[in-house]
């Protein structure tokens, strides 16, 4: 309880107090709770290596089973009222988690926030050999007032199979969430699953938060990766994180040495992952619900195009009108309005934006082919589609030399212009 209690005061103290490796821009993120204690004398002195137990213990482990056989867990708990960039835990249980398994190709599932597990490895390896394999697992989910992460550590393989038979039965009938997961967490878990003869967890539903997020922000950030997006998108910067890429050195050597302090970057790697899974989701479905405005035009783009695939227009009408008055708007962001008014034959719309946007952009060829397309099938005005056709000819001219393909636009032009001429002169009444 008094651990709780320094959780609860530490998370929502004013002033963003910050502990443990990570920083927030919009408040404090505590260091993890539990029985941290010093390393053994002897190990600092440099004796013999100190009995597992003992090494263990420094972070919290216990030997446990949990109906799969024994294995090294510690668990880390922290109020949901705890903050995490620019939301808090807490928001997980009220967000409307359906839109986001919707954009993961998963309609109709019931997205409890209590069936969801938060996934994240750590492994020896970047490749899939069967020399990578993972020796610390996380789990997070939120269990009544905490989030609760359970850390699983492989400190000597004969205990493989018992993990593994343990996460099989904490993952069987869940939502598990992941950030490039799909592609190697969740199928380096099933690999090893098979090599020891069990069976896949079961009843499980997988949503994987790289695609979505790659769809939001890839097109106003340099990268996608999770740092990137806790830093931009979360309003976090974690401090002195250990890169990805070291964890396997410093497993290698921490089960050489037994020295406490070689792992335990790793571990709050680990877990930091794990809380920045809860918060990315949080943001993602908030989104795609409407609970949180983008900002960005790249994310009402995205925001549109998932409504558009599911049917919902007028949501996507007003998601694409917002990327066009969003102050970063871009050329496309028009266009794509402009031919989603047009799929939907929305004529009017359509015109508008495409009128606007030959007057505003002196240089643009596509909306004056559009309009020219629109006078000559629709209206049958083959005078103002010669017109419009005439002037992206001459656009097009300008870019010859400079533009690739432009000689083609222009040869295409010129056989648009000679046909809708011959159809207006064959309109024209006669004298």
């Amino acid at each position: 309880m008094r651990e709780r209690i320094a959780a609860l005061e530490s998370s929502v103290r004013q002033g963003g107090a910050t502990g443990g490796a990570v920083r927030g821009g919009e408040g404090g993120f505590p260091s993890p709770p539990g029985r941290l204690q010093q390393a053994p004398d002897a190990q600092l002195a440099g004796a013999a290596p100190a009995p597992w137990p003992q090494v263990l213990a420094v972070f919290g482990f216990e030997r446990v089973d949990q109906g799969g056989g024994p294995v090294w867990c510690r668990t880390l708990r922290y109020d949901v009222l705890t903050r995490y960039g620019r939301h808090r835990f807490a928001d997980l249980q009220r967000c409307e988690l359906a839109e986001l398994f919707r954009a993961a190709g998963l309609a109709g599932i019931r997205a409890d926030w209590r069936k969801l597990r938060f996934f994240d490895t750590e492994t020896t390896g970047l490749g899939s050999g069967a020399g990578t394999f993972p020796f610390l697992y996380a789990l997070g989910q939120m269990a009544g007032d905490e989030l609760v992460i359970d850390q699983y550590l492989l400190v000597d393989h004969a205990d493989e199979s018992a993990l593994l038979h343990t996460l099989q039965r904490r993952l069987g009938g869940s939502l598990v969430v992941s950030f490039n997961g799909k592609a190697f967490d969740w199928p380096m878990l099933l690999s090893r699953c098979a090599m020891h003869r069990i069976a896949d967890p079961p009843d499980v539903f997988h949503v994987d938060l790289l695609p979505p997020s790659r769809r939001l922000w890839r097109q106003r950030l340099a990268s996608v990766a999770l740092a990137e997006l806790e830093r931009a998108v979360l309003g976090m910067e974690r401090s002195g994180d250990l890169p990805g890429r070291e964890a396997p050195a410093r497993y290698f050597a921490f089960l050489d040495e037994r020295n406490p302090d070689l792992i335990r970057a790793v571990l709050e790697h680990n877990a930091a992952d794990v809380c920045a899974l809860v918060a990315l989701a949080v943001r993602i479905a908030d989104l795609l619900s409407g609970r949180r405005e983008a900002q960005a035009a790249s994310e009402h783009l995205a925001l549109a195009r998932w409504y558009d695939e599911w049917g919902q227009h007028d949501l996507a009408a007003r998601a694409f009108a917002a990327a066009a008055a969003a102050p970063d708007a871009t050329w496309s962001a028009n266009w794509l309005r402009g031919l989603h008014h047009k799929r939907r034959g929305q004529w009017a719309e359509a015109v508008q934006v495409w009128r606007e946007m030959a007057d505003r952009h002196p240089w643009t060829v596509a909306p004056l082919v559009e309009l020219a397309k629109w006078a000559e099938h629709h209206e049958r005005r083959h005078d103002e589609a010669e017109a419009y056709a005439m002037e992206a000819l001459r656009r097009a001219q300008l870019a010859l030399g400079r533009v690739a393909g432009a000689a083609d636009v222009v040869a295409e032009l010129r056989r648009r212009v000679e046909r809708v001429r011959r159809k207006r002169l064959r309109q024209a009444p006669p004298n």
